[in-house]
């Protein structure tokens, strides 16, 4: 997939959040990854270097409980990313979490190191809801 249509991926999901030149950087310096329906994307232990934003596809995230089973916290659908990845990445935490696809996706991997940078850069408010996306 060429860079023309991950931004037209992107803009399609966050319409015009974001400014110009920070969707010019984010399709730039992303990875993409096509990961199958049962694959998994982040798991508990991993260092997470990188923020997912579904492009297509859906994401489940889950932590594991005390008792050896999961407890799902959340879906990410197309334009989500996931908030505890993010906070990961930013803090250099290993996962506590695993994100699997629920079928098959397309997710654009942001770099850890850009975050830092991107933050607060040209992000628009959402005009119902007066807060920024990705949530």
């Amino acid at each position: 997939m060429d860079h023309h249509s991950v931004a037209s991926l992107l803009e399609t999901h966050l319409g015009e959040r974001f400014a110009p030149d920070l969707r010019e950087a984010i399709v730039r310096q992303g990875t993409l990854q096509h990961i199958q329906t049962g694959d998994i994307l982040l798991d508990v232990g991993m260092p997470i270097a990188a923020m997912p934003i579904v492009l297509t596809g859906a994401l489940k995230v889950m932590r594991e409980d005390g008792s050896e089973g999961e407890l799902l916290l959340y879906y990410l659908s197309p334009g989500d990313t996931c908030a505890t990845s993010l906070t990961c990445c930013l803090q250099r935490k290993i996962s506590q979490i695993r994100a699997t696809a629920e079928e098959d996706s397309l997710i654009l991997m942001l770099p850890g190191h850009y975050l830092n940078e991107w933050i607060g850069r040209g992000v628009a408010p959402d005009e119902k809801t007066g807060t920024g996306r990705p949530n």
